[in-house]
């Protein structure tokens, strides 16, 4: 039953934006490091997911939400986890308990945390939420997600071996809906826009919604309002940023060396400012599987985008 929430929750400079893969977060993320003491955080509640799931294919029927009496599973989830992203994951950060009290005991004044909203598919997983945490979600259109997504897992999948077809080991006849399921690919929207719902129901009658296009084509507006948003200090030095990749070496990973993972991180990690807004490419310029997985997302896509953060001109 939905608490119903009746006012926004004032800022308190503790921030969780919601995203999915491919939506330029990377980016918005290295632009809010600059907060002066923001402590960051990269996905932890995602690889907490992510570890549930690495017991379940390793056949452990009861996934655990706390570490304590569970090691040896989480032991089991790490090296899973190893295994394909090629770094060390200590096993106590993936529990979502540990998440959880983590979060809530940062002493930092600002803390930015960039999730995975499919992380929180199960409906226990909501449990977990810090309290005292604003809100806030990143949209992008499916089409150039979609056509991203695809290009990241291929490599991520070739470079671990882990392709389930011989045959699909050149990109040109990879077909994406093969893992749809596997890594939550077909209701990837549909989870987003069920993690939106949820917040608006029980937590912020109105988080704020930022669609991508608007944040690369109006960086001042957007980051502004996110500051003012969730009580960061905003400043124009924001919107310009370290280009290396060794300054994500100071932020809160599930594994310290994931940041060096270039097909995790993408292009963003070296980015230094935001740049203009690729158009949706027409459909006739992508592969069908990556045509297909946009279409069924489109519905969740445009009722978020209807709630968006508006800009003038």
């Amino acid at each position: 039953m939905a608490n119903q929430p009746t006012s926004n929750p004032a800022p308190t400079g503790k921030a969780i934006l919601w995203t999915t893969p491919r939506m330029i977060a990377m980016a918005f993320t290295k632009c809010l490091s600059g907060v002066p003491g923001c402590q960051i955080w990269i996905e932890p509640f995602g690889f907490s997911s992510f570890a549930r799931e690495e017991m379940k294919k390793a056949g452990i029927t009861e996934l655990p939400w706390c570490y304590d009496g569970h090691e040896k599973e989480f032991k089991v989830a790490s090296e899973n986890l190893e295994n394909f992203l090629n770094c060390y994951f200590p096993p106590e950060r993936l529990p979502f308990a540990n998440v959880k009290r983590a979060l809530e005991e940062s002493d930092s004044k600002y803390v930015f945390v960039k999730d995975e909203s499919v992380s929180m598919k199960a409906e226990d997983a909501k449990k977990y939420l810090p309290t005292s945490y604003k809100h806030s979600f990143l949209l992008r259109h499916p089409l150039l997600v979609f056509n991203s997504f695809r290009k990241a897992l291929f490599g991520q999948l070739s470079a671990s071996n882990s392709l389930k077809d011989e045959s699909h080991k050149s990109e040109d006849v990879f077909d994406l809906r093969l893992y749809a399921r596997d890594y939550y690919v077909e209701d990837l929207f549909e989870n987003h826009y069920n993690m939106w719902k949820y917040v608006k129901e029980n937590i912020d009658p109105s988080p704020m919604v930022i669609d991508a296009a608007d944040l690369l084509d109006h960086p001042h507006q957007v980051v502004s309002k996110y500051c003012e948003c969730v009580g960061f200090p905003y400043s124009e030095s924001l919107l310009k940023w370290n280009p290396s990749p060794e300054v994500a070496s100071a932020w809160k990973w599930p594994s310290d060396t994931l940041y060096r993972n270039k097909t995790f991180g993408g292009r963003s990690m070296e980015s230094s400012e935001f740049i203009k807004a690729l158009p949706a490419p027409a459909k006739e310029q992508l592969t069908e599987d990556v045509v297909e997985l946009a279409e069924q997302a489109m519905p969740f896509y445009d009722e978020m985008y209807g709630h968006r953060l508006h800009i003038s001109a």
